[in-house]
């Protein structure tokens, strides 16, 4: 339905208009064309070269990712080993909008997370996570393996080097970045004793993997990261769930940092809480959480959200409730919804107004809330970013 509208109210612009269309501006162009739906512009770029090359322009697929359409999205799939598809959920009503099939094979399904449309996952067997990755745009039904690695020979041998994973996009170059840090077990089968980690960085636009020479101050894992504002964040990894401190990684200066969890942040909840990482509204959050019950019981929960500003950084306590029901957060919505695994299915959680519904979604799942519709990976993927013109409109 809103593909057809857009393309009724656009074709009504044309016929009302005393001005031909390829006489406008490029930049006008590009902001009309840039307001259609994904399909609508697949679509368009069949009606010749011109279209085709215009719309397949990198700067043009740029201007459309910073046009919001207003549409939320969760992309959910069941972690299973019989995963065939994605579900597409609107957060306007929570109902499944459509189905993806996913572009290759594998025992098991690990979201890492989205940028743009973008999706990063792999096989989500715990000892194959980091290793083999794949980035695939949906909408587009475009996907690319990302197989080759700086350090391959030791990616093969999961028992004793350890590859975790951060996915996020750097603005200044307009390209989609991933970091892998690869820790190495010592002799005492310690993956942050006496053996260095390694760090590497691919690059969308060059089809790369680069070696960085950074120090990696803290043992991370996969279970709990976000990518916020440049720079991907993962939790502390420690067995006895004693995290106090954040790693950071910037993709613009390619550097490590690290920061401690707010003081207290436990309090209330139990010094033995698990905690992960998630994103709230944009920024970088801590949820602690403990058992109160049995399974079927309840559980403490609080969130800590940091916030920036002028330079300054704080933490604040944005909630702190008691959920009437037992599960493992696994991403907050762009409205600020939780949403929690239970041992059977989904549940968002209003932390507000302690509302809780079961999504429907039976079994395990793996899943991102930042999903938009989008045309990353439409021009090729790793092609060099080329200025195009439409004929009569010139560049924008």
């Amino acid at each position: 339905m809103e593909d057809q509208t857009a393309r009724r109210n656009l074709s009504l612009v044309l016929v009302r208009s005393t001005t031909s269309f390829h006489s406008l501006p490029a930049s006008l162009v590009a902001n009309i064309l840039s307001r259609l739906p994904v399909k609508t512009l697949i679509t368009s770029t069949s009606v010749n070269k011109s279209w085709y090359a215009f719309i397949k322009n990198p700067k043009f697929i740029h201007l459309k990712h910073s046009i919001k359409n207003g549409n939320q999205y969760l992309l959910l799939a069941p972690t299973c080993a019989s995963t065939k598809s994605c579900s597409l959920i609107n957060e306007k009503n929570y109902i499944e909008e459509s189905k993806f099939e996913i572009p290759f094979q594998s025992g098991s399904i690990h979201i890492y997370s989205s940028c743009n449309g973008l999706v990063c996952l792999g096989d989500g067997f715990p000892l194959h996570l980091g290793q083999d990755l794949h980035l695939w745009n949906p909408s587009v039904k475009k996907h690319k393996h990302i197989q080759s690695s700086c350090y391959a020979d030791l990616l093969k041998d999961c028992l004793k080097n350890h590859g975790v994973i951060g996915f996020g996009f750097h603005e200044d170059d307009n390209d989609y970045r991933i970091v892998r840090i690869i820790f190495r077990a010592d002799d005492t089968a310690n993956f942050f004793g006496g053996l260095a980690p390694w760090v590497e960085v691919y690059r969308l636009r060059s089809d790369t993997w680069r070696r960085v020479t950074a120090n990696v101050p803290r043992l991370t894992d996969n279970n709990s990261w976000v990518f916020v504002n440049g720079s991907v964040y993962w939790l502390e990894a420690k067995r006895d769930n004693s995290s106090e401190w954040i790693v950071s990684f910037d993709f613009k200066n390619e550097v490590f940092g690290e920061f401690k969890l707010p003081r207290n942040f436990r309090h209330g909840v139990g010094k033995g809480a698990n905690v992960v990482i998630l994103e709230f509204k944009g920024s970088v959050s801590v949820c602690a959480f403990e058992l109160t019950g049995d399974y079927g019981g309840s559980q403490r929960c609080s969130v800590w959200v940091r916030r920036e500003n002028g330079g300054s950084i704080s933490w604040v306590e944005q909630f702190k409730v008691v959920l009437k029901v037992l599960g493992w957060p696994l991403m907050f919505t762009k409205s600020g919804k939780l949403i929690l695994q239970t041992l059977t299915n989904l549940v968002l959680c209003d932390l507000e107004e302690l509302k809780f519904k079961e999504l429907g979604n039976d079994g395990l799942y793996t899943g991102d809330a930042s999903f938009v519709e989008s045309f990353v990976l439409f021009e090729g993927g790793n092609s060099p970013f080329k200025h195009s013109k439409l004929a009569g409109h010139g560049s924008f």
